[in-house]
């Protein structure tokens, strides 16, 4: 059932599962302690109590939360939204600029960062943001070298940038002190205002706003109700096999829409989780034994690599039963698969290559059955790594490689695509488990709408025909803060324009068929804008024309058209002459060299751009972009054009 709110989420699942655990905190580099759902929201309320009396929060107060995966942020946002306040969340690989200008531009009045880290970013630009008020560290005292150092620093630079009256009046707490304070309030006032509060949120209400990067890489704030999240979960739950037995191990940013719904469908469903890293993630997976992952392709590829690598160092009798084994798999899978209808095309079959498709699979199966049974043991190895309960998996933010997706699947760990938006509150579409059909993402949410649309506007209803996806539903944004004509851009009669393009299929699944818009994802599933990062290249005087490129790729890439001449007059007084035609220069030593310091030296943290943001490869074009071909008439760059003109040589920067 649909919850009124996450107040109600929360006090519901509470009730029904007070004595399960909620989460596994981290003890030590291998150990876990359980936190029950009663105690995790009678902290919850300790925070609460605090932010009502102690620093008088009023109803839509914008608290902003820059924090990475932890147990505490899902602690904080929450005590936060279900006592109709706001979360304003970010990362802490968050640049200076993005935090100056989302706090101004959210109004938050409370801050609530991660570690010393991030107070320390924060002191240096603390004079530029005047709303702040209040200022909460999660890591307590003993993990700063001199907190009373860093809140000198503060007052320092808020006098000399001078542009706060307030910044005087600045308080500061620690977390642990939040707890033991917000106990004693709640002794002496109880929680009838938290109820009272919590009991008039409104499903239309603000619960977050996500600040996402635009095309012009000034950050909009995604603004998400009560409803938004309440009706996401109640719509996976209705179609996933998530119950109160499920264990999950969650290593995604907390401020990520997808982490963030699964860690809310979690809680609604009575299920524990446990927070971790890359760093810790093998062990980690031993030690909790998770029921399922939720990850980005990156993940999955770092997963399938470390398999690989561990084979080859076996000897190679026992790597030619792993890939025997693998082939007897991948033969009985593809046979089943084909039998019962699990591949999904964009063209319609005739009964005779019905017919002939069908026999052929009866005819594999017939050869593997025998021997799955023997396969199956062997490949369950596999599942061993990840603590041998993993029932399934999903991966979203990202195309998984077809590869690796039959891999896992071929030894019986089921990955299910998912796709969404941070407008459309992450999922709008996902494959239907047991067994997700293949060759597709997946079919709408049960209550999501979707349609395709032409260039013109024309609704396209025929499978294999590309069209831009347009969604409508209690799952889209309310718009972006304070930016109506944005908002205006992508949101017509209620249907938000995702600028992804998409094919149907003729079972009724979407297919991902690229993205007309010019957001870049990362395998690893970060979000880059590539105009800002074009324009600091291109100021370059090496530097005519680049177009970055990396979609579904670990790293970005740069198609780049040198400034000949400039170049040329570089490189004589090293005294290298350059051939004339500009293809041959990607075989120069000395040209690499000369670019890639270049790419290092502009696109780096000092420029402000994230660590992601850094081009790894590059690519010399021998032919500069043409105006009415590669360039639109006011010389913006038709990406989808690029793309396909130099998608060998993109695909080739990326397999080098």
């Amino acid at each position: 059932m649909e919850k009124f709110s996450l107040y109600h989420l929360l006090k519901d699942t509470v009730s029904t599962h007070a004595e399960r655990a909620c989460y596994w905190v981290r003890l030590d580099k291998q150990e876990f302690g359980a936190v029950s759902y009663a105690n995790w929201y009678t902290d919850i309320k300790y925070i609460q109590t605090f932010l009502i009396y102690q620093l008088n929060v009023k109803k839509e107060t914008k608290i902003a939360l820059l924090c990475d995966n932890r147990y505490e942020w899902n602690l904080l946002c929450l005590a936060i939204d279900t006592i109709g306040c706001i979360d304003v969340p970010r990362g802490c690989d968050a640049t200076e600029q993005d935090i100056i200008y989302i706090l101004n531009h959210s109004e938050a009045s409370i801050v609530i960062v991660e570690n010393q880290k991030m107070l320390m970013k924060l002191s240096e630009i603390i004079g530029e943001i005047p709303s702040i008020q209040a200022i909460i560290s999660i890591e307590g005292p003993e993990k700063y070298n001199d907190i009373d150092k860093i809140l000198q620093i503060m007052e320092e630079n808020s006098i000399r940038t001078s542009k706060s009256s307030k910044l005087s009046e600045l308080k500061f707490f620690f977390l642990i002190d939040v707890l033991q304070r917000g106990e004693e309030l709640l002794r002496i006032h109880g929680d009838t205002e938290i109820r009272k509060r919590g009991e008039s949120i409104q499903p239309d209400d603000l619960a977050t706003i996500i600040y996402t990067s635009g095309t012009t890489g000034i950050p909009k704030g995604v603004m998400l109700t009560h409803r938004n999240f309440c009706w996401e979960v109640y719509q996976i739950q209705l179609i996933s096999p998530i119950s109160e037995l499920d264990r999950v191990l969650i290593f995604l940013p907390p401020w990520h829409i997808a982490e963030r719904v699964l860690e809310l469908t979690l809680i609604a469903s009575g299920a524990s989780m446990a927070n971790s890293n890359i760093m810790y993630l093998a062990n980690d997976l031993q030690t909790i034994k998770p029921t399922f992952l939720v990850s980005v392709p990156r993940v999955w590829e770092q997963l399938y690599k470390r398999i690989f690598d561990n084979l080859r160092k076996q000897s190679e009798t026992k790597q030619k039963i792993f890939n025997f084994a693998l082939l007897i798999a991948g033969l009985y899978t593809d046979s089943i698969d084909n039998l019962l209808g699990r591949i999904a095309s964009t063209e319609q079959e005739s009964p005779v290559e019905i017919l002939l498709r069908k026999l052929l699979s009866f005819g594999g199966l017939l050869i593997s059955v025998p021997l799955f049974p023997f396969a199956r043991k062997i490949l369950s190895r596999v599942k061993d790594i990840f603590g041998g309960r993993l029932r399934f998996a999903l991966s979203g933010a990202g195309a998984l490689p077809v590869h690796i997706a039959e891999f896992f699947r071929y030894v019986g760990i089921p990955i299910v695509d998912a796709y969404g938006m941070t407008e459309t509150t992450a999922v709008c579409v996902m494959g239907r488990l047991p067994w997700p059909r293949r060759d597709c993402v997946g079919p709408p949410l049960l209550g999501a709408h979707i349609q395709l649309r032409d260039e013109y506007g024309r609704i396209i209803l025929k499978p294999g025909v590309k069209g831009v996806a347009w969604h409508k539903g209690p799952h889209v944004m309310k718009g972006y803060y304070k930016m109506p004509e944005k908002t205006s851009e992508v949101l017509i009669d209620g249907w938000l324009n995702s600028g992804d393009v998409f094919m149907w299929t003729t079972t009724g699944e979407i297919k991902f068929a690229g993205r007309a818009k010019d957001t870049i994802v990362l395998a690893g599933g970060e979000n880059v804008e590539p105009e800002p990062i074009e324009v600091r290249l291109s100021s370059h005087p090496f530097i005519h024309q680049v177009v970055v490129v990396g979609q579904d790729q670990k790293s970005l890439g740069a198609l780049i058209y040198p400034n000949v001449e400039r170049v040329k007059e570089e490189l004589k007084k090293r005294n290298i002459n350059l051939p004339e035609d500009i293809e041959n220069w990607n075989r120069i030593p000395q040209i690499q060299q000369l670019f890639n310091e270049v790419l290092k030296n502009e696109i780096s943290s000092s420029n402000g751009f994230k660590s992601f943001e850094r081009i790894t490869n590059f690519y010399l074009l021998s032919e500069e972009l043409k105006k009415g071909v590669e360039l639109t008439e006011t010389m913006k760059i038709k990406r989808n054009v690029v793309y396909n003109k130099y998608e060998k040589v993109i695909k080739k920067m990326f397999a080098n």
